[in-house]
């Protein structure tokens, strides 16, 4: 996989040379080219970027390709995700519930195994389901009971009939907007509060402005090319030596 990333990056990845403040230059890519494969090709894609994470470079780091999964992939995760949680054998009797409406829109065959041959069955009983969803919201926003009502609430401005396309089309944006702030985005956390920061390690010599993802490899940066030995780092290597010794049985 890392001869893979290294030919793709290559070979398609554009770079442009960037100034860098020590007065050298360092390749750099133009715009990260996409890599998408199925579950364990991504996984190993980016392992290896993780290996390569502490490169000196970005091409030894290989941070031009982004792994990702192909979408067919990835909406075959999702649907797995939401039925482990979602769906329960006993809940076939419960209005509203996954069992329930996949039985009364005619889906039954959506209770099954979405990794076995059913996944077709399943993804038309989501788009079902997501028109729903959607064409619910949408009465309940604006003021109807059902689909021949006419608005009760957020009507269409008289001033719209003769409006250009523009402004018809961004007051239309605009109510979408307010109703994926009211019915979505209020049950849903950010990106931020799921995302894992990665802490890095920055070289304690001052004068290196050198950082690492992985303390050993900073370690052996600054034992290597400083000659800086920190106490912490002698202590860790003490502690590890005595455990070390210490569950050693002396069985050959």
């Amino acid at each position: 996989m890392v001869d893979i990333l290294d030919h793709l990056q290559s070979l398609y990845v554009p770079m442009t040379e960037k100034q860098l403040a020590s007065g050298g230059t360092e390749k750099v890519p133009v715009e990260t080219v996409f890599f998408g494969g199925d579950q364990l090709t991504e996984e190993r894609a980016r392992n290896v970027q993780l290996a390569r994470s502490d490169g000196t470079t970005t091409e030894e780091r290989l941070d031009g390709v982004w792994p990702k999964n192909e979408d067919w992939h990835a909406i075959r995760i999702a649907y797995k995700v939401v039925i482990d949680i979602l769906r329960k054998g006993n809940s076939v009797g419960d209005w509203g519930t996954y069992a329930s409406n996949a039985i009364i829109s005619g889906c039954g065959t959506a209770l099954g195994d979405v990794l076995g041959d059913n996944y077709d069955k399943i993804r038309e009983f989501f788009q079902t389901e997501t028109d729903a969803f959607i064409i619910a919201a949408s009465l309940s926003y604006f003021g109807m009971d059902k689909i021949t009502d006419r608005p009760t609430k957020n009507c269409i401005p008289d001033y719209l009939k003769n409006a250009s396309v523009v402004a018809k089309r961004e007051w239309f944006h605009n109510q979408v907007y307010s109703m994926l702030e009211i019915y979505v985005m209020d049950s849903m956390v950010t990106l931020e509060e799921h995302s894992h920061m990665v802490e890095e390690f920055k070289c304690r010599d001052p004068e290196c402005q050198r950082t690492y993802k992985y303390e050993k490899c900073r370690v052996r940066h600054e034992q290597k090319c400083h000659s800086l030995f920190a106490e912490d780092d002698q202590t860790t290597s003490e502690k590890y030596q005595k455990t070390t010794s210490e569950s050693e049985d002396h069985i050959f």
